[in-house]
């Protein structure tokens, strides 16, 4: 019989019911290659994307529907041993190509580096782990987005951390905001989360002044910095229908400037269908109760700037790459690859020792750390010390740190970037 007959008569298939039956086969078939395809998209990408996700899925359904179909024909041939034999031999090629015997010569030929002994005392600082020296405790308080902290103090001498907080859902990352109160020896008091604060522009968050929480645009205020209670407290308005000439505006804001004890102020543009709103909000304090009045004369709108807050308290942040924080040594770990999506990329996985210096006492840490093996840093020597004098250094584009103190608390606190794991430093 020629091999065209032995095509029909596999397609054919003879009887209808046998027609269906290696139909629900061939089904069976692709389903279970589908899920073979989904465990080695896990296995082999991190987080991949949903195109790359559907593209695998659909091809492995196909190619399993198919591949029944094959097995019939070269079954009927008495061929099978070039199926078997050719079905192992992609599956060799897959694993090879996705195994990463480069970087295992690579790392092989490489070596491990060994560390001078004058680092050999440094702690291995982890998101979970706290470290004891002499006289300080680092303890690991709380992760964050990859957005900066804020930090106040208030008149009870308690710490308020503004920070954001994600969450992955379907793949996509949700931003909110978090407050964190600490007490004088560094406890965690409370924690507060805003209402309808993920997703939404800056002007509407609620924003630290004063000991209170404002939001500017519903103009309200809660007084949760100072006993905890989250009740909205309504800001008593004035102009809000913009109706007051400009006479008036001027008599109210004289009146301001004389009666009130704190002002702030912030811009605001609201789309209408064919104009623009403008106007700007002076939010005062007289006689111990918070009001606002809308600004809307021809001489506050020419020096508009809608996206920053006036006032006449600065707001205290983290200082960035602070002194008392100095990398000392770089150590190469090894080399890696990290896949998402399409792409994929060469690595190496670092330890970088630091020291942290408080008063008298310096801290000596050492953490895990990444960066690009074939594009970025190319200035960086592995395996050596960090001359922090340098005036171009190039190890101050990764693993930087945030540092905050203030004398009217007994601990302090710092975070690492990029990851943004907050820690917590105490006697």
């Amino acid at each position: 019989m020629s091999i065209f007959n032995y095509k029909i008569n596999v397609l054919a298939m003879k009887h209808p019911k046998s027609i269906i039956i290696h139909l629900l086969l061939a089904l069976g078939t692709a389903f279970c290659f589908t899920i073979f395809g989904i465990i080695f998209l896990e296995c082999l990408y991190f987080s991949p994307s949903l195109d790359t996700t559907y593209y695998v899925v659909s091809m492995s359904f196909v190619l399993g529907f198919f591949y029944y179909f094959i097995y019939l024909f070269l079954k009927n041939i008495q061929k099978l041993p070039w199926l078997f034999g050719s079905t192992l031999f992609f599956i060799l090629i897959v694993i090879v190509m996705n195994a990463n015997i480069d970087i295992y010569v690579s790392n092989l030929f490489q070596g491990k580096s060994i560390v001078p002994r004058e680092y050999s005392e440094y702690q291995y600082l982890q998101n979970r782990n706290s470290l004891l020296f002499k006289n300080k405790k680092i303890a690991p308080v709380f992760s964050v987005c990859r957005r900066p902290l804020q930090q106040y103090i208030t008149t009870k001498n308690n710490l308020i951390v503004q920070a954001t907080k994600c969450e992955l859902t379907n793949s996509e990352e949700e931003i909110g905001l978090i407050f964190y109160k600490f007490d004088y020896q560094g406890n965690i008091m409370d924690t507060y989360e805003p209402l309808g604060s993920r997703n939404s522009e800056p002007s509407t968050d609620e924003v630290f002044f004063e000991d209170n929480l404002f939001n500017f645009e519903k103009n309200y205020y809660k007084i949760w910095p100072l006993d905890g209670d989250t009740l909205e407290i309504s800001i008593k308005t004035f102009n809000d229908k913009l109706d007051f000439d400009e006479k008036k505006q001027n008599d109210f804001i004289k009146h301001i400037q004389d009666k009130a004890k704190i002002t702030f102020t912030k811009d605001f543009i609201i789309p209408m269908e064919w104009y623009y709103i403008k106007f700007r909000k002076v939010f005062f304090l007289e006689n111990n109760k918070w009001n606002v009045f809308y600004d809307n004369r021809a001489e506050t709108l020419q020096s508009f700037n809608y996206a920053d807050m006036t006032s006449t308290e600065k707001i205290k942040i983290l200082h960035n790459s602070p002194e008392n924080i100095q990398k000392k040594y770089i150590q190469k770990v090894a080399l890696s690859r990290y896949r998402q999506g399409y792409g994929e990329e060469k690595h190496w996985e670092i330890f970088l020792y630091t020291d942290i210096i408080i008063g008298n006492d310096t801290l000596k840490i050492k953490e895990s750390a990444i960066f690009d093996y074939d594009g970025n840093n190319k200035n960086i020597v592995l395996n050596a010390k960090i001359d922090k004098d340098s005036v171009s250094n190039p190890y101050n584009s990764f693993s930087d740190f945030t540092f905050y103190s203030n004398p009217k608390v007994d601990y302090q606190l710092f975070s690492n970037k990029p990851y943004y794991n907050f820690y917590l430093i105490k006697n």
